[in-house]
């Protein structure tokens, strides 16, 4: 290897610089010079890839194994385009036709508990991270994942077959008419209220009519304040912001507010108090009144039965205990269950075994009355699900 010859502090290659000699070319022949198609002398056939490909979806086949080699065609060669024969391709969700359509809320304060009701009823699904439709594998039933506010509205025009909302939600839109709800969840349970700052001088609802009133349940409360206004003659103003109402009085926008209330922390650190309760809330399971679908009332039917099976087994728990057969009697006015108790014979004629199911909140109280008449072996169970 040559070396490097070094010439202050820079360093030159002793390499000789290559000349580029350029040699023109001949002519082109007057035959291309007459043709004026700009395509060059091999092009890809991408009309006949077209083809293959559309036919390839059309037939449903996989692989390459019917896409021919790639063509080459000559300049100036006419390719007519072969019409594309069959429909276009299915949705890869298939076809609902066959499926019940259930949308649930896709964010917010009732979506979690929908997805866990959901499993906990045995649907199994897997949601794609970008799409809003999920089909349940062991089910004729399809998620559909949707704003909360615009369930009602689906569901009432009978684009979807059920839905899961809160009922302030029904009526803010206008649907209850249209909708039927099936079976309360047991979930998401506030209050719609009316609020005013603790300093003002309002203590009544009628005290707020006629003045300036902003929420997010425009319907709602202009109904309300509606019925107000004839029997006082007033004219309340009511304005719709999408959000932070708790702020509207703090900022000078308004006199009161109606809004949302659950456990009332954040009214309070906003500096409101409650001076009416319009309507309370939860998460309902609805369904069309007009249903475009009755080959799938059935499936619907079992979808209604499963969540009321959720609803039941969080709600109660299985009561099981031994009591002499003279104080019968009594145990069973204690644990009356749903229907009745369930009461089982024992080796000692003068013993009977009782099982029950008791409500969650009132099960402690009765563990204590049983234990005062004598009841002995008293055993709470977890119910998971349950059909009722």
């Amino acid at each position: 290897m040559r070396r490097l010859l070094v010439n202050r502090g820079k360093r030159q290659n002793v390499f000789p610089k290559a000349r580029l000699q350029v040699t023109p070319l001949p002519p082109p022949p007057s035959e291309a010079i007459e043709n004026t198609n700009p395509i060059p002398k091999t092009v890809f056939n991408t009309r006949l890839m077209d083809q293959k490909r559309a036919e390839k979806k059309v037939s449903g086949s996989s692989g390459l194994a019917s896409i021919t080699p790639l063509s080459f065609v000559s300049p100036g060669v006419s390719l007519p385009t072969p019409p594309l024969t069959g429909s276009a391709p299915a949705s890869p969700l298939g076809s609902f036709d066959d499926r019940v359509l259930l949308a649930i809320p896709k964010k917010g304060r009732l979506h979690e508990k929908c997805m866990e009701m959901l499993r906990n009823a045995g649907l199994v699904f897997s949601k794609p991270n970008r799409l809003d439709i999920c089909v349940v594998s062991n089910m004729p039933v399809t998620l559909v994942f949707l704003p909360a506010a615009d369930i009602p509205r689906f569901v009432g025009e009978s684009n979807i077959d059920m839905g899961i909302t809160g009922q302030d939600v029904i009526l803010e839109s206008k649907m209850q008419d249209l909708t039927t709800e099936s079976l309360s969840l047991g979930f998401g349970r506030c209050k719609l209220q009316v609020q005013v700052p603790v300093s003002s001088d309002i203590n009544c609802i009628e005290d707020l009519a006629g003045k300036r009133i902003v929420t997010s349940f425009e319907s709602i409360t202009q109904d309300y304040f509606k019925k107000i206004d004839l029997r006082l003659g007033t004219t309340t103003v009511v304005e719709y912001i999408s959000g932070s109402v708790e702020a509207a009085c703090a900022l000078g926008l308004a006199d009161g507010i109606v809004d949302l209330v659950e456990s009332g922390e954040t009214m309070r650190a906003a500096g409101l108090r409650p001076i009416e309760t319009i309507m309370h809330t939860e998460a309902v399971l609805i369904a069309s009144s007009l249903p475009k679908k009755p080959s799938m009332l059935g499936a619907v039917d079992q979808i209604k039965s499963r969540l009321a099976g959720v609803v039941a087994s969080s709600k109660y728990i299985l009561c099981q205990y031994n009591v002499r057969r003279a104080d019968l009697a009594v145990a069973k006015s204690i644990t009356p269950g749903r229907r009745s108790a369930t009461v089982s014979s024992l080796d000692n004629d003068t013993w009977v075994a009782v099982s029950s199911m008791v409500e969650k909140e009132k099960a402690a109280s009765v563990m204590d009355e049983l234990q005062k008449i004598g009841a002995e072996e008293i055993i709470l169970l977890k119910i998971d699900n349950c059909r009722v």
